[in-house]
């Protein structure tokens, strides 16, 4: 559930970013789309995995409930899937804008 939780957030992050592409009256091009979001899309999903992984140890050796405590009281009663689902959206947000903003930089 967990995983899966993780992987809506990913969708709703993208599909929200083809909403807002600059671009409207094209047709939509999986093989564009890939192209141009493929680096944003990689990183994504390569560092939501990791730190899946790393959240199912901490589940299963008892450390998560060590860091629930000291977190707000509304992060606890999310739980792991409001963690899962907003480390799936909120990080591919994080990650996106990061990449925005160094291509924006480079171009100067």
């Amino acid at each position: 559930m967990n995983w899966l939780l993780n992987g809506i957030g990913i969708l709703i992050f993208f599909i929200n970013r083809f909403k807002r592409r600059t671009h409207k009256t094209e047709k939509f091009s999986f093989k564009y789309w890939i192209t141009d979001n493929f680096q944003e899309m990689a990183t994504t999903l390569l560092l939501n995995l990791a730190l899946m992984i790393i959240l199912q140890i901490t589940i299963k050796d008892g450390t998560l409930e060590t860091i629930l405590v000291k977190l707000p009281d509304w992060v606890t009663i999310l739980g792991v899937p409001g963690i899962c689902f907003g480390l799936g959206s909120g990080l591919s947000w994080l990650l996106y804008e990061l990449f925005r903003k160094k291509i924006k930089d480079v171009k100067g």
